[in-house]
Order: C-alpha cells, then sequence, then structure tokens
C-alpha cells in the first residue's frame, strides 16, 4: 500500500534498487516526508515574510519543523 503512496518514477527506481521491501518502503515514504517539511519550513519562513508581510518583522512568526511537517501531513491528508 506505501508503495502506491510514494508514485511517479521513484517507485520503479525503488523496486530496482530495494528488491521491494516494506521496511524500505516505509523508510523512504518517512524520509520524503521529512525533505517535503524542510522545503515548506525554508519557503514560508523566507518567502512568506516578503510577499505577505511587506517586510515588516513584528507580523511575522517563523514556523518550526514540527509545525511544517504538520501542514505536509495535513496537505498529503487533504489532497492524496
Amino acid at each position: 500500500m506505501l508503495k502506491n503512496m510514494i508514485g511517479g518514477g521513484i517507485e520503479k527506481k525503488f523496486k530496482e534498487y530495494t528488491g521491494d521491501s516494506d521496511l524500505s518502503a516505509i523508510t523512504l515514504a518517512l524520509l520524503v516526508l521529512l525533505i517535503k517539511a524542510l522545503i515548506v519550513q525554508f519557503a514560508y519562513n523566507r518567502i512568506w515574510q516578503k510577499t505577505w508581510c511587506c517586510g515588516n518583522q513584528d507580523k511575522f512568526k517563523p514556523i518550526t519543523f514540527y509545525e511544517a511537517l504538520l501542514l505536509v501531513i495535513l496537505f498529503d491528508v487533504l489532497f492524496s
């Protein structure tokens, strides 16, 4: 089931390298989730302040990695 959630060309390469192991699929899915969370955290903390807060530091509160991870999980569940 997790192999279907990974999707795209990653699944094909994944079978070539790992031999279709369930533990490897879970590890790869978690790694992809963590990388997505890092991208969300970086993008929000760098871009959101400049585009929506007009550079005002008083209104802006950067998000933590935990908050970014929750956002990624939320959007994965809503739009998958």
